[in-house]
């Protein structure tokens, strides 16, 4: 749900990983895991560049900024 400013109306819209210019992952490679796992996606989140991971976090901080 979102409004959209342009035309002033509140209403429902989809936004893929493809209208973003970026790849679709899998909920596997998503996932998290236990307390180790969940502690190494996020370091690779705030250090390593790129990755589906990072992209889901960009995409989804975008949308609440809009």
């Amino acid at each position: 749900l979102a409004l959209d400013e342009v035309l002033g109306a509140l209403g429902d819209f989809v936004v893929t990983p493809e209208d973003c210019g970026l790849t679709p992952a899998s909920i596997e490679t998503l996932a998290g895991g236990g307390a180790l796992e969940n502690a190494r996606l996020v370091d690779a989140l705030l250090t390593v560049s790129g990755g589906p991971t990072r992209d889901v976090v960009c995409l989804n901080a975008g949308g609440a900024l809009y």
